[in-house]
């Protein structure tokens, strides 16, 4: 049975104590992650803003920039059951973000780049076609996109395939003009975490950490990779983002 002091204070103590304990749990949600996609943090803080706007969704997670008419960055998971035989979707507009229609890229000279690759999706047809939204889409030099880029792409999926669960992020940076409102990075980059094999998230011990930044340029499609191998920070450095939380 409860005293008459309790019956009588308790109402005032809850609330004091949801008015001191709630802002140090919000606090704490919001510093963990919305996404099974982004563990090491939401790089550019997106929130609501049109030009910084996370969208989340089971197969990756992202910066929108409304006014470049691109994703900012977008991050996924890779593990080998992600890896499967289904066909290519075909490109098309996002069911929920106003994004560029396919057609906006043609005669571009660009092709339609995907930062989570199609490769990364095809264990199904609804992952793999969820990646074709474009939303996930990026004007990509095709020397860029079918050179060095697919290339660490390949690589990164045969982390995944030998047993260790990869985090990629990756985006543009910079602006070498525009076509149909639709902003050209400059260059390309990416951040790559493989766990040690057999390893989950939070174990990152022992972690490879790969970062990329490669020019949006023809003339590059015989090069390998890592050639264009750099560090977190001058990632970091280029983009503005936050990486702190990622392994270095």
């Amino acid at each position: 049975m409860t005293s008459p002091f309790f019956r009588r204070f308790a109402p005032a103590f809850l609330l004091l104590l949801a008015l001191i304990v709630g802002p140090l749990l919000s606090s704490a949600t919001s510093q963990v992650s919305v996404s099974i996609h982004i563990p090491f943090g939401n790089v550019s803080g997106a929130g609501s803003s049109s030009n910084n706007l996370l969208v989340t969704r089971a197969q990756f997670a992202e910066s929108w920039n409304a006014s470049k008419r691109t994703a900012n960055w977008v991050a996924w998971r890779l593990r080998a059951s992600d890896i499967g035989s289904v066909p290519r979707s075909d490109f098309h507009v996002d069911p929920v973000i106003s994004t560029p229609s396919p057609s906006d890229y043609t005669n571009s000279g660009y092709d339609r780049g995907h930062l989570c690759p199609s490769g990364d999706r095809t264990n199904t047809s609804t992952n793999n076609y969820a990646v074709f939204s474009m939303i996930n889409i990026i004007p990509q030099a095709p020397d860029n996109n079918q050179g060095p880029w697919e290339k660490l792409e390949s690589y990164t999926r045969s982390l995944a395939q030998a047993g260790r669960v990869v985090y990629i992020i990756a985006g543009g940076v910079g602006s070498k003009g525009s076509f149909n409102g639709i902003t050209i990075p400059a260059s390309t980059w990416k951040v790559i975490v493989a766990l040690q094999p057999g390893k989950t998230y939070p174990a990152v011990a022992g972690a490879t950490t790969i970062a990329v930044l490669m020019p949006n340029s023809n003339g590059i499609r015989s090069n390998g990779w890592q050639q264009y191998q750099t560090t977190v920070a001058t990632v970091a450095s280029r983009t503005g983002y936050n990486f702190s939380n990622y392994p270095q």
